[in-house]
C-alpha cells in the first residue's frame, strides 16, 4: 500500500477513509491556490497557524507530523489525485502503477483551477527579493528544445543571475542524460537581445529587408519543391508507360519492326 495520503486513513479492509479534519485543511489550501494565493504563501500561513504537517502515515498507524509545510508539501498536496477521487499507486520500483477510486475530499473542478494557478505563477513567479528574468522561457535549448528559467547563485558575497535550461533542474523531464549546454549570464544575454531591438527601433528597414528576402527566398524554394514533384510524377507516368508497352508486344516482332527500321537497305526489290 505505501504512504497513506494525507486526509486519509486506512480502514480494517485497506480501504481508504477521510479524516475530516485534514479533509478541511485540503479543501482550504485547494480554494486558497485557486484563487491566487501561492505555495510560500499557504506554507508560511499554516506553519504561523502551527497547524501539523502532513508528515508520513503507514498502513493503519497514527500519522506522524513532519517538521513543518513547505512549498513541496503544498504542491503534492495540490497534485494529489486521491482528493479527486481516484488514487494512483506506483508499482515495480515506480515503472508501472495501478489506479483505485477513493472517497473524494473535493470537487475535481477546485483542484484543476488549483492546478491551472500554479502554472500561472511558475510563467510569472513573484519574486520580490529576486530580479526578473525578462526572457524567461522565450529562450529555447539547443540541445533539447527546452526552455530557458532564470535563477541566481552567490559566490564570495556577489550574486550571480544567469538562465539555465528546465532539463537541467526539473527531475520530473523524461528519462535521458541531461544536456551539457553551458548556463546563460542574463545580464550579458538581456543585453544582446535590447541591443537587436534598439537596432530595430532605429533602423527597422534593414530588418524589413531581410524579413522579405526570406520571404522571397522560402517562396522560391517551395516553388522549386513543386516542380520536382511534378517532374517525378510525370518521369513516374512515362516510366509505367514504357512498361506496359514491352509487356504488351512479342519479343519477335519487336524486334523485326526495330530491324526494318534500322536497315532499310535490306529491303527485297520486286522481279521485273
Amino acid at each position: 500500500m505505501g504512504r497513506v495520503p494525507y486526509g486519509y486513513c486506512l480502514d480494517e479492509d485497506a480501504h481508504l477513509e477521510v479524516v475530516a479534519k485534514e479533509a478541511v485543511i485540503v479543501r482550504e489550501i485547494t480554494a486558497n491556490i485557486a484563487e491566487g494565493s501561492t505555495l510560500n504563501r499557504e506554507a508560511k500561513r499554516l506553519n504561523d497557524l502551527g497547524v501539523a504537517s502532513p508528515g508520513w502515515r503507514y498502513g493503519t498507524s497514527e500519522r506522524k507530523p513532519g517538521r513543518s509545510w513547505s512549498n513541496t508539501t503544498i504542491c503534492n498536496i495540490i497534485h494529489q489525485p486521491a482528493y479527486s477521487g481516484i488514487h494512483v499507486v506506483k508499482i515495480n520500483g515506480g515503472e508501472d502503477y495501478i489506479e483505485r477510486k477513493v472517497p473524494a475530499i473535493m470537487d475535481p473542478d477546485l483542484q484543476e483551477r488549483a492546478k491551472a494557478m500554479l502554472t500561472e505563477n511558475n510563467r510569472r513567479p513573484d519574486r520580490r527579493r529576486d530580479r526578473k528574468y525578462l526572457l524567461a522561457r522565450l529562450v529555447k535549448c539547443a540541445a533539447c528544445d527546452h526552455a530557458f528559467t532564470g535563477h541566481s547563485t552567490k559566490a564570495r558575497g556577489k550574486k550571480y543571475h544567469y538562465y539555465r535550461c528546465v532539463r537541467r533542474t526539473q527531475k520530473l523531464l523524461p528519462k535521458g542524460l541531461p544536456d551539457r549546454t553551458a548556463s546563460l549570464s542574463a545580464p550579458w544575454l538581456e543585453d544582446l537581445v535590447w541591443q537587436d531591438v534598439k537596432r530595430f527601433l532605429e533602423n527597422p528597414g534593414e530588418i524589413l529587408k531581410r524579413v522579405c528576402e526570406q520571404l522571397r527566398s522560402n517562396d522560391d524554394t517551395e516553388e522549386l519543391t513543386r516542380r520536382r514533384e511534378s517532374l517525378a510524377k510525370r518521369l513516374a507516368t512515362k516510366q509505367s508507360e514504357k512498361t506496359a508497352t514491352c509487356v504488351s508486344t512479342p519479343r519477335g516482332t519487336s524486334q523485326n519492326r526495330s530491324s526494318r527500321r534500322t536497315s532499310p537497305t535490306s529491303r527485297t526489290k520486286p522481279t521485273t
